[in-house]
């Protein structure tokens, strides 16, 4: 359910591909609008997985993932992981 969530790349009720098989990529977008999704999705999965893991410690977070801890929090922020 994860995959579907982050990425769109099934029907819902449909079964989902196993964890290895890559993600569909929506061509029916321009270029510009399919990365900009990919990468949307790609902020989410990684920042939250990883805030989830320091216990919303941004600092920690931060520090993990080798940015500034201001840019993290904003990037929190804009997809909603922290308030």
């Amino acid at each position: 359910m994860r995959r579907f969530l982050a990425f769109g790349d099934a029907e819902l009720g449909a079964p989902l591909p196993p964890d290895d098989a890559p993600p569909r990529a929506r061509v029916e977008l321009p270029w510009k609008e399919a990365k900009a999704e990919w990468i949307e999705a790609l902020e989410r999965l990684y920042f939250g997985s990883l805030l989830a893991e320091t216990a919303g410690n941004v600092t920690k977070a931060a520090r993990r993932a080798e940015i500034d801890r201001n840019h993290l929090a904003a990037i929190a922020l804009r997809h909603g992981l922290r308030t």
